[in-house]
């Protein structure tokens, strides 16, 4: 049989499997009933085993206090067994050991990389004193410096979320280390890499939860923290009252987590204060599949730990990029069910549900909170929550932009179905926000969707109030504080709000602006379509609309705009409109 073949830098691990029992190295498995710590058992087991290798954990219950796993290979495997965390360090944390080197310089250039002169390409050359031990072509390495993250939001600390990146090595010419491709954050100030130390781990079938006894004692650590590893598996895990963090992923590769669970996961319950069921730190291309989340703060997040000048923590430097979240559920969760934080980059959300989402104070209680660049969702459900989805900036340039929501059903929501929270004052809004079909119902507040210093595009929409939105200001939509929307094909539907007045759309300041076409409006009679902040004769304003059609038991009803300077294009059905080229009130 042909033996695996490592890539270059990898770890050298057979092809056979070695399994080694903790119960053969003294674990009693009866914390449940004498409170046996087999901590060090299981340190033994481990030892015993090869790099590689498998450690099995019958059924049981198998106290733990901080089981750390240092720059080795291996896998847990404990069907039906309980870890239980007797301190307020992580049951079990794998670790490994960065060496890091300076960098002298990093340079952009242009050259034809396999020998192609007519179509060369940028890549980057990163000049060190001398080549880390090992280092190949094809070898992964990551890159840190002490550079904020662009677009990252201010810590309670005072320190920075610092930048820090993955990378191939495409070949090695002296002391120059060349990749085949460009950086995409600033490294200027003390950079430094280390090579990616490769080792791999996989737990599968284990429960965890901590000693009851952490919560009077205020623990703040997680359950289970991995480090620095590279596609590192968690398949069926349960995590259950965990404090603070349930799993925690930190500056790791290839992660993929499937069918994992946890609930009651808090730090502080008198207070609502809840925990995270999978947080990804600094991690890039990972995957969270068919995993569900109960009774947290988040059930899935993103982040970066904020770190001094000069730290080797490779771990926790650099945003978390390219990760996929589908076919996931989050129930009764406080802040937002799924959630990525303002670093991420490239985030997706598929095919996830969440439902039941709760508001405490300090909390969103949203099924989605999305902060970061190039954040997608697609085909995802928030259902009775009492928000839908928020978009939020964080108060930072650039927090919050490119987003894409397609084909996303928000339904019952009591305030927002949609709430793109830009902050005032912050020199870049929440920018190129594009949503493409689905349906957004709000019951209990004055708007379904709110746009905030953001510019929103919308096609093929489904906006629906009530019944319980009864403020006479009510409006499906509400544009303010520089902001801009777009709204192609799209449907608005007023008849369910019961208060007097009520609007489709209102534009509040002069500096919003709303272009609707092509769209349809539901109202009852006395509905004003589009209320705007003033009216200025002679100056087109902050409303461009054509082709727009009004129903109510598909009978066209009198359009009222009040208000606003408005520009009507050609081939609209509005029977009565204001006129913001001449002044002057238009009747069809």
């Amino acid at each position: 049989m042909a033996k695996f073949q490592p890539e270059p830098c990898d770890p050298i691990v057979g092809d056979e499997v070695h399994e080694t029992n903790v119960v053969d190295f003294g674990a009693k498995g009866d914390w449940n009933t004498n409170g046996t710590d087999d901590t060090a058992a299981f340190e033994l087991a481990i030892a015993a085993a090869p790099d590689g290798g498998v450690v099995t954990i019958p059924p049981g219950h198998y106290g733990l206090d901080n089981l750390r796993i240092l720059d080795k290979s291996i896998d847990l495997v404990g069907h039906g067994a309980w870890c239980v965390q007797l301190s307020d360090a992580p049951a079990v944390q794998f670790d490994v050991t960065w060496v890091p080197v300076p960098i002298i310089s990093i340079t952009e250039i242009t050259t034809p990389l396999f020998g192609d002169l007519l179509n060369p390409e940028t890549v980057t050359d990163i000049v060190v004193g001398a080549i880390p031990a090992g280092l190949e072509p094809r070898c992964r390495i990551k890159i840190i410096a002490d550079d904020e993250i662009p677009g990252s939001n201010p810590t309670s600390s005072g320190q920075l979320r610092r930048v820090g990146e993955f990378a191939t090595v495409y070949e090695i010419i002296g002391n120059t280390i060349r990749l085949g491709h460009t950086l995409t954050e600033p490294f200027t100030i003390n950079p430094r890499l280390a090579v990616v130390p490769g080792r791999r781990c996989r737990i599968e079938g284990i429960n965890f939860r901590p000693d009851p006894a952490g919560e009077a004692a205020i623990w703040n650590q997680s359950l289970v923290q991995i480090n620095g590893y590279t596609d590192p598996k968690v398949e069926r895990v349960k995590i259950e009252g965990a404090f603070s963090f349930g799993l925690e992923i930190n500056g790791c590769e290839g992660a993929m987590v499937d069918s994992l669970t946890a609930r009651n996961v808090n730090n502080n319950r008198d207070n609502f204060q809840f925990g995270y069921g999978v947080t990804l730190n600094s991690s890039e291309n990972c995957s969270v599949t068919n995993s569900h989340f109960f009774d947290t703060r988040h059930g899935f997040t993103t982040d970066t730990q904020a770190q001094p000048a000069g730290s080797l923590n490779f771990a926790e430097q650099g945003r978390t990029k390219y990760v996929s979240v589908t076919n996931c559920t989050g129930n009764n969760c406080t802040n937002a069910a799924f959630d990525s934080h303002a670093p991420a980059y490239g985030i997706t959300f598929d095919g996830c549900i969440a439902a039941h989402e709760m508001r405490y104070s300090g909390s969103t209680g949203a099924g989605f909170q999305i902060r970061g660049q190039y954040i997608t969702m697609t085909n995802c459900q928030a259902l009775n929550c009492f928000r839908g989805i928020i978009l939020k900036n964080s108060g930072v340039p650039e927090g919050c932009r490119d987003i894409l929501i397609s084909n996303c059903y928000v339904y019952n929501a009591e305030k927002y179905a949609f709430d793109s929270d830009g902050q005032a004052g912050v020199a870049d809004p929440i920018d190129n926000v594009r949503i493409e079909g689905g349906y957004y119902h709000s019951t209990g507040f004055d708007e379904v969707m709110k746009i905030i210093q953001s510019n929103v595009k919308m096609v093929g929409v489904e906006m629906v109030g009530g019944p319980l939105a009864a403020s006479n200001s009510a409006c499906l939509v509400r544009i303010q504080d520089g902001s801009e929307l777009e709204a192609f094909t799209c449907q608005f539907d007023t008849r369910g709000f019961t208060g007097a007045n009520p609007r489709a759309i209102q534009v509040r300041e002069d500096d919003c602006f709303a272009y609707i076409y092509d769209s349809r409006f539901y109202l009852n009679p006395g509905q004003v379509v589009f209320r705007g902040p003033s009216f200025v004769p002679g100056v087109a304003g902050q409303i461009d609309a054509k082709g727009l059609t009004f129903y109510k038991n598909q009978i066209p009803l009198p359009a009222e705009i009040k208000g606003t300077s408005i520009f009507i294009g050609p081939n609209t059905n509005l029977v009565e409109y204001w006129d913001g080229n001449t002044g002057t009130r238009v009747v069809v």
